[in-house]
C-alpha cells in the first residue's frame, strides 16, 4: 500500500438546497482546484513496485483528483513521509493565506483563512522552511481552515443541510481525525425582514 504525507488540497463548504428551488449560494472554498498543484501530472507516476510506470492521474485529464494518486516523486516504490516525496506546489497567493473562492456568499471575511495548508506535504522530512506553523515540520501539523462568510438570509431555506467536504491525501495517519466546529449562534441579520 502507498504511503503518503498528509496534505491538504482545498476545502469546500456547500449548502445543500431543495433541487425545485435554484439558490443563488453554491460555495465557499479554501484553496483551489489544481489537483494538490501538480499542474503538469502527466509524467508523474504512483508508488508502485519496479518499473513504477503506472500513471499518478489515472484518469489522464490533467489534474490529481478523485480516486488517484499523489505521486511518487522519487520512484522508489513508496509515498511516505519518510521517503523525500516532499512538496510545496502552493501559489504565491495560498502561502500568503488569500485564496478563498466563493459563489453566492454576500461577504467573505479576511478572517477565511487555510490555503497556506493547500498544496503542502507535511512530513516531519520536508526541508521546507515556509511552513504555515510556527513549529515547522515537527509533528502536529494542525491545520486549522476558517470559514467566515455571509448569505443572505433569504437564500438559504430552513433546515437545509450543510455539506463538507475535505479533500487531503493522507495514508502515514489511521484514522485521519477531523474536527469542525460552529458557532453556537449565528450573528442576527440587521437588515430588515
Amino acid at each position: 500500500m502507498a504511503r503518503c504525507a498528509p496534505t491538504l488540497l482545498f476545502v469546500m463548504c456547500l449548502l445543500a438546497t431543495a433541487a425545485a428551488k435554484a439558490e443563488p449560494f453554491e460555495y465557499i472554498r479554501i484553496g483551489d482546484k489544481d489537483g494538490f498543484g501538480f499542474t503538469a501530472p502527466a509524467p508523474l507516476v504512483r508508488a508502485t513496485p519496479p518499473p513504477h510506470n503506472r500513471p499518478a492521474d489515472t484518469n489522464r485529464d490533467g489534474i490529481l483528483g478523485r480516486n488517484e494518486f499523489l505521486p511518487d516523486l522519487n520512484a522508489d516504490g513508496g509515498v511516505a513521509w519518510v521517503s523525500d516525496d516532499n512538496f510545496d506546489n502552493r501559489s504565491q497567493d495560498e502561502v500568503d493565506n488569500a485564496v478563498v473562492d466563493c459563489r453566492g456568499c454576500v461577504l467573505v471575511s479576511a478572517n477565511s483563512t487555510g490555503s497556506n495548508w493547500t498544496d503542502l506535504s507535511l512530513s516531519v522530512s520536508s526541508p521546507n522552511v515556509n511552513r504555515p506553523d510556527a513549529d515547522g515540520p515537527t509533528v502536529p501539523n494542525n491545520a486549522v481552515f476558517v470559514f467566515d462568510f455571509k448569505v443572505a438570509g433569504s437564500d438559504i431555506i430552513p433546515g437545509s443541510r450543510l455539506f463538507f467536504n475535505l479533500v487531503f491525501g493522507d495514508y502515514d495517519i489511521d484514522p485521519a481525525l477531523i474536527g469542525v466546529q460552529f458557532p453556537r449562534t449565528a450573528a442576527p441579520d440587521p437588515r430588515p425582514a
